[in-house]
């Protein structure tokens, strides 16, 4: 295995993410079983961890800089040059749009968008970036969510 896991640990995982079938219940309908062809049954309860193992790797692939909470992941980049920036970011939203093909990872467009913060107010700009062929759409709210016990 890619990360290290050897031996038994390495023969339970297997054997949990191998052979695996899922179905949807809503109400009193449920669909029929089908084969989940890879990556973590959703709502398993080994489902975080492996999310996290694989994710893990992420922030080398590009030089944006990288911050994962649970399944959210933001990506951070900044330069004084605005051209510079949206090209740089372009360039690295490559390199992860690679990184995504390569392990499976598929990306939401109606969640996915980008936010330029500058120092004054007055200024805006309007980037035309994309991943896989897709205009990643400007927002200026950015949704966070705290959980205290």
């Amino acid at each position: 295995m890619y990360h290290g896991i050897r031996g038994k640990q390495n023969s339970f995982f297997e054997s949990y993410l191998t052979n695996r079938k899922q179905c949807t219940k809503i109400n009193n309908y449920s669909s029929s079983f089908q084969t989940i062809g890879c990556r973590v049954p959703q709502g398993s309860v080994m489902g975080p961890l492996l999310f996290l193992i694989d994710v893990n790797d992420l922030s080398c692939a590009s030089s944006f800089q990288t911050t994962l909470f649970a399944d959210d992941t933001s990506l951070h980049s900044s330069h004084k040059d605005i051209k510079t920036l949206q090209l740089n970011v372009q360039n690295e939203l490559d390199k992860v749009d690679t990184w995504m093909r390569s392990n499976r990872f598929y990306q939401y467009n109606n969640k996915t968008a980008y936010m330029i913060l500058t120092a004054t107010r007055s200024q805006t700009f309007n980037f035309e970036i994309s991943m896989n062929g897709v205009r990643i759409q400007q927002t200026t709210i950015l949704k966070v969510s705290w959980c205290y016990n």
